[in-house]
């Protein structure tokens, strides 16, 4: 199978703008839901980091799932970060417990803490050498991380 990468980054504000309005409604929460089959039970009271986060729509689903975690999410992509941190703007309840951090996946602008999980769900395509997610997870997880 011949691997077929899109864009590394999607830094044109229009390009970021028509993904974050798609309807995902049903790949993201299924998202979410196969978390829980695949974790049953699990409660996440630690950081989660989000890798690949775009406009954070994952990752604020993460938030509502997980009340009380805090979660650190980064995109390369400035204006997708952009598009994350208007949103949680404008969120009638603001959601202080996300980070939205733009810099790349090696970047040493991803905080070195322990994280209770990390999740990734549209970035490895995107990535030229997808060996970078693999080397950036095993560099940031610990023992236990989920």
């Amino acid at each position: 199978m011949k691997r077929i990468i899109e864009t590394e980054l999607m830094e044109e504000q229009a390009g970021a703008e028509g993904y974050a309005g798609a309807d995902f409604e049903e790949a993201h929460s299924r998202v979410i839901e196969l978390f829980d089959a695949v974790f049953p039970g699990i409660v996440i009271a630690g950081t989660v980091l989000d890798l690949g986060c775009g406009p954070g729509d994952v990752t604020f689903r993460f938030a509502r799932r997980f009340p009380v975690a805090d979660l650190v999410a980064v995109d390369g992509s400035a204006a997708m970060i952009a598009l994350a941190r208007r949103r949680q703007q404008l969120s009638p309840v603001s959601d202080a417990r996300i980070s939205f951090i733009e810099a790349s996946l090696s970047s040493e602008l991803v905080p070195r803490r322990t994280y209770e999980a990390i999740i990734s769900t549209s970035c490895l395509h995107h990535l030229h050498d997808p060996c970078a997610l693999w080397h950036t997870i095993a560099g940031h997880a610990v023992s236990g991380t989920t």
